[in-house]
């Protein structure tokens, strides 16, 4: 497991149009079977840490409309990790939704994930396959710049 290796700062920013808290943000604990950054982080992980991670949550209680057992949820991590994003509807916030996909660094970093969070009523006119593609070319602009400064070796 990378946890402890490295630190990945998170920033987000709240547009003036946007009237929904978010309840978790900077330098909060995620729940981790819950909200579409978790589930892209866990869908991204090797097999062995994603069982470890998914076992830990449900004897913690943690609850996931992915599914109520290990083996469905797993399923479920499955189908994100091959449609490359992962969404959420009211998941963490009430009246928010959310679509993430896993930023892919090198195996000195942390998994982390690129979330585009909405309100729910704003998310049911949104294209998904778009919001996916600026999501995919914002991640490229990361890993562009972090090759720049050599912070990917």
């Amino acid at each position: 497991s990378q946890v402890g290796k490295k630190i990945i700062s998170v920033y987000h920013q709240k547009p003036a149009n946007h009237d929904n808290p978010i309840g978790f943000g900077r330098g909060t604990n995620m729940p981790l079977l819950r909200g579409a950054g978790s589930k892209a982080l866990l869908a991204q992980l090797k097999t062995k840490e994603q069982n470890q991670l998914v076992k830990l949550a449900l004897e913690h209680g943690e609850t996931s409309l992915l599914g109520q057992d290990f083996d469905t949820i797993k399923h479920g991590l499955k189908t994100i990790k091959q449609q490359g994003y992962a969404m959420s509807h009211a998941e963490l916030d009430q009246n928010n939704a959310a679509i993430a996909i896993p930023l892919h660094l090198n195996e000195h970093y942390l998994p982390t994930a690129l979330t585009a969070i909405f309100s729910l009523q704003r998310m049911k006119t949104i294209d998904t396959a778009l919001i996916v593609r600026i999501l995919q070319h914002s991640q490229a602009q990361i890993l562009q710049q972090l090759a720049e400064h050599d912070t990917l070796v």
